[in-house]
């Protein structure tokens, strides 16, 4: 399977988290991301074949490694949406960010920004993190 997109992925996974060298390797490997499958094989029966070639490898919990339970293919709005430097908001419990808020109300995320930047929306409902609290 050295050839398909899966293997590939994989290779690219291994690189930049333990090669210096790799231009990624600063967001992975120097943040002690590590690949805990022990083998292509196991990744593969985790994740089985991409589903469409647009599709690419998404950490579930992007503080974690990559390991079984954390991996899942994702769309590139959805790996936009699981970004560490995404400000998320809590409405009603539901956490959001400014992208998936958007798409809940219909609306273009600039516009929503706009709006925000503008006062017409509040701002501290958009700034707020769980982690403040503890």
């Amino acid at each position: 399977m050295t050839n398909t997109p899966e293997y590939k992925i994989w290779r690219w996974l291994l690189d930049r988290c333990n090669k210096e060298n790799h231009c990624a390797y600063k967001d992975y490997g120097g943040r002690w991301i590590k690949v805990r499958f022990k083998d292509f094989d196991e990744f593969y029966k985790e994740v089985w074949d991409i589903p469409w070639e647009w599709y690419s490898i998404d950490r579930i919990d992007n503080s974690k490694w990559y390991e079984p339970w954390n991996v899942r293919w994702a769309t590139m709005k959805e790996q936009s949406n699981n970004r560490r430097s995404n400000v998320k908001c809590i409405i009603k419990w539901e956490e959001y960010t400014l992208q998936e808020r958007a798409d809940k109300l219909w609306m273009n995320r600039k516009t929503l920004k706009r709006y925000i930047l503008k006062g017409k929306i509040k701002w501290d409902l958009f700034n707020y993190k769980p982690d403040k609290w503890q």
